[in-house]
């Protein structure tokens, strides 16, 4: 009879063929997860918004302040009341105006230029706008719409050319 640990490395073992004798759990799913990015995310603190005074700060940092940011696994799902945030536009006008929230992803990768974000490589821009906010090396910000996420997460595809695409979930929940 196979333990849950032979049947894991087994199932595994199709897909990497690094598995030795005397393996934990932990151990075969660490080497299996150090094939993909493994990527965290949190908020971005409402205190790292220092766009010029005025009322798109002030409901970005309300917006900010009024959530919290958990992750379970690639699941990351942010908690609030939709019905307190507030509407403001997007300062890409193409995106419009919207209850925009913030959340910053780390990939621990050394540069996030030698990442893709659902099949499109992040570039130049993407760390610019993470530094504005005070964000260094392998992190970026991504801005959802809360009222949006609420109803279809948002799915963020992250691979590296070593590593294959691991597709984390935003989403909102209405507290």
């Amino acid at each position: 009879m196979n333990t849950i640990v032979e049947q894991l490395k087994q199932a595994l073992l199709n897909n990497t063929g690094k598995y030795v004798e005397g393996d934990t759990i932990a151990d075969v799913l660490a080497s299996y997860n150090a094939h993909f990015i493994n990527a965290t995310a949190e908020k971005l603190p409402a205190s790292c918004i220092s766009w010029a005074p005025g009322e798109t700060t002030n409901k970005a940092k309300a917006n900010q302040a009024a959530v919290k940011v958990e992750q379970k696994g690639r699941a990351i799902i942010v908690k609030g009341k939709l019905n307190d945030l507030q509407s403001f536009a997007s300062a890409n006008q193409e995106q419009g105006t919207a209850k925009w929230l913030c959340v910053v992803f780390d990939t621990h990768e050394d540069a996030i230029t030698d990442v893709t974000c659902n099949g499109s490589a992040m570039t130049a821009d993407d760390v610019t706008e993470a530094a504005s906010v005070g964000q260094g090396a392998g992190k970026f910000v991504l801005w959802i719409k809360a009222e949006v996420v609420s109803i279809t997460p948002k799915s963020v595809a992250l691979a590296t050319a070593s590593k294959p695409a691991a597709t984390y979930t935003v989403s909102f929940v209405n507290e």
